[in-house]
């Protein structure tokens, strides 16, 4: 019909390169995800459905923070048992993720009996689809479509996705002759001991990083999840070199950044002055509860050669520092009221030795300039100096314990 006519007519023109470049990364994905569809008893054309959606990328995000190669929302990815925490996002996983998608896709066909209508729900949900159908009083997508009700997105999705599955099993006859497809997904699989370095898993199989970090892209971290054994994709050829009872500590994740408590505190202070999430704090401090004492080792969320401003970590670093120690609160008013009270008094003697004493001290320190991800704690580390010390040296510019890149901050 005219709508998938007109998706055609995209994905040959303006969209030509959109479609080549998705498509030959099909032949990565698609041969075992159709298998998994099959297995489930589901038509294999829904694959295009996956191409629809990501383009078969397992690191494609929408910003309704929909992810991986299906689009799972959290809530659906998590009913149709997708693991999602501070570790994994197997929604990630494409081999788990069609799993899901197939019972997920299984369930809508059931419930409205044909697949333009269980596409539609995959889109939009359920039951907005059964909503339409109540107040059309139709099972025709179609016909659905042509009303107000539906939003264009969801009209667009069913031709869209019929479109694609008519170019893709007909390739040539739409002027894709050179075809340059992946090469298939293939790999073995080793069980590894909880907590276990990548990079140090890497160098045990003689692989790169990168290269195993892509097999397995539902593990978020550098590591794989504290507290149980994982199941850990590896490049084929390569499980004989894995030899658990030997390697097991070998691999094991110690290299975290570690902060060291002086006094006893709350974790969640300790997220507040190193700038993460108290959630990150939790999943790898679980030992230590909510309270820490003075003298505990803190393991942070940081691998030690690595900098918080790399992608691994920008999910858990927090966007500002909510709370803070009394000290640094009590140093900073003081120092403000002191200020206040010179800008008001302009005294000729008070600014000449105000002015004498900051040239004196401009001699002994330095400038650091704000780098993208940086927090307060990234800073005092690289300059071997405290939060304390740093925020009271610039209490204007990080004054609510924030600091954006392009600040100067001085370093005494």
């Amino acid at each position: 019909n005219a709508q998938v006519q007109k998706w055609i007519n995209y994905y040959v023109g303006k969209g030509k390169s959109y479609f080549r470049r998705h498509g030959e990364r099909a032949g990565k994905f698609a041969p075992l995800m159709s298998e998994i569809l099959a297995h489930y008893d589901m038509p294999r054309d829904l694959i295009f459905l996956a191409m629809a959606e990501s383009g078969f990328s397992n690191s494609a995000t929408s910003h309704a923070a929909a992810v991986g190669p299906w689009q799972f929302m959290p809530a659906t990815g998590k009913e149709y048992n997708l693991k999602i925490d501070y570790f994994v996002d197997e929604r990630r996983d494409p081999l788990k993720a069609t799993v899901a998608a197939s019972k997920f896709l299984r369930d809508l066909y059931s419930q409205f009996g044909n697949w333009s209508l269980a596409k539609a729900g995959y889109n939009a949900g359920g039951g907005k689809i059964q909503r339409a159908i109540n107040r059309y009083d139709t099972k025709n997508f179609w016909e659905i479509a042509q009303g107000s009700y539906l939003k264009n997105e969801t009209k667009d999705y069913v031709p869209k996705i019929n479109a694609l599955a008519i170019i893709g099993k007909n390739l040539k006859a739409f002027g894709f002759e050179d075809f340059e497809f992946m090469e298939p997904l293939n790999f073995e699989e080793v069980v590894v001991p909880p907590a276990t370095d990548i990079y140090k898993m890497a160098e045990v199989l003689k692989v790169p990083f990168e290269g195993l970090k892509e097999l397995n892209p539902e593990i978020l971290r550098w590591h794989s999840p504290v507290g149980k054994s994982y199941l850990l994709k590896v490049p084929v050829g390569r499980s004989s070199d894995w030899d658990y009872d030997k390697d097991a500590k070998v691999v094991k994740a110690t290299d975290f950044q570690i902060y060291n408590a002086k006094t006893s505190c709350s974790l969640s202070k300790v997220a507040n002055q190193c700038g993460v999430k108290l959630s990150a704090l939790e999943a790898l401090n679980s030992s230590l509860g909510n309270r820490v004492d003075a003298g505990d080792a803190v393991k942070l969320p940081f691998r030690e050669d690595h900098e918080a401003s790399m992608n691994m970590y920008s999910n858990i670093k927090a966007t500002r520092i909510v709370e803070r120690p009394r000290r640094e609160t009590r140093a900073e008013r003081r120092l403000a009221a002191r200020h206040s009270k010179l800008s008001r008094s302009k005294r000729h003697i008070a600014s000449t030795r105000s002015s004498s004493s900051k040239d004196k001290k401009s001699s002994r320190k330095k400038v650091y300039v704000v780098a993208n991800g940086d927090t307060l704690w990234d800073v005092a580390r690289k300059n071997k100096t405290s939060i304390h010390t740093l925020m009271k040296a610039n209490y204007k510019v990080a004054k609510n314990g924030v600091i954006k890149p392009g600040d100067k901050l001085k370093i005494q």
